[in-house]
């Protein structure tokens, strides 16, 4: 996102997204490199006048449902940083389940570094490689690089010592019925989180909420397969330790019809 973005010149979306794809899952460059092998496809990018009758089905559920339509998202990541940041104002990072920041396992960690004979197919970055970035430590690949440009705009970076913050879409630590992920068979899953998020800010004010969110298969089941549609990715608070694990705040059992709790507590739902 900081090669597309291209310091405020947003020139090089096209680009980036054909010769990285999907991320290199730290693997040589493929042969032929094109942009079906990097697992790119059709680069989504073009004008698209609504108006006058372009993308009806987009227009559609834009005029109806899209709200908070001036949101623009506050860091560098994807969709699953994107919504943790919506529910806390901050990133996650790699940590021992309890809020003490730990170090990934060493091919875990981004290098963005390309490899020889490429221009920009990275050496660590996907999900079976590279999701970590340890953004306070200059020495690490692609870090400097990063902070230098920031300095030129009079800003600075708030990373903190040790922390390695999540730049790639791994699933929460809990099930949407609160138990925990297998890690063995979902080995792409972030470590529960102990940030500081809006649920509990609305409890400790004594303000019921609920977070709606659709997709869950009957009997509260996830990961199910094809059928399954509900994103755990996008649901900041599934990620949260306190949030699922507290019986009066958590989620005991997820149905799928709508579920609300009484109290001054949580509830998810899959009703749209």
């Amino acid at each position: 996102m900081w090669q597309q973005f291209d310091e405020g010149r947003s020139d090089l979306f096209a680009w980036v997204a054909t010769t990285i794809g999907m991320g290199s899952e730290g693997k040589s460059p493929p042969v032929p490199f094109t942009d079906q092998s990097t697992h790119q496809g059709g680069v989504a990018m073009g004008f698209y006048n609504m108006t006058q009758g372009d993308v009806p089905v987009f227009k559609f559920i834009a005029d109806h449902y899209a709200m908070s339509d001036n949101f623009h998202q506050g860091i560098m990541g994807g969709t699953g940083a994107s919504f943790i940041y919506i529910g806390t104002g901050d990133l996650a990072f790699y940590s021992d389940g309890n809020g003490n920041p730990a170090t990934p396992p060493a091919r875990l960690i981004e290098d963005p570094d390309p490899w020889r004979g490429s221009n920009n197919w990275y050496k660590q970055d996907g999900y079976e490689s590279g999701s970590y970035v340890n953004c306070a430590d200059l020495s690490q690949p692609g870090v400097a690089q990063i902070v230098t440009y920031l300095r030129a705009q009079q800003r600075t970076s708030r990373c903190n010592p040790g922390h390695y913050y999540l730049v790639n879409n791994y699933g929460p630590a809990y099930n949407a019925d609160g138990t925990a992920v297998d890690v063995k068979q979902h080995p792409y899953t972030l470590p529960p989180q102990t940030l500081p998020n809006i649920g509990e800010a609305l409890s400790k004010a004594r303000v019921s909420w609920k977070y709606y969110i659709g997709g869950l298969n009957r009997g509260g089941a996830q990961h199910a397969g094809a059928n399954d549609t509900w994103c755990s990715i996008c649901n900041p608070l599934q990620y949260k330790k306190n949030i699922m694990t507290t019986p009066r705040i958590g989620i005991a059992t997820m149905r799928p019809t709508f579920c609300e709790r009484r109290d001054f507590g949580a509830s998810l739902s899959n009703d749209r």
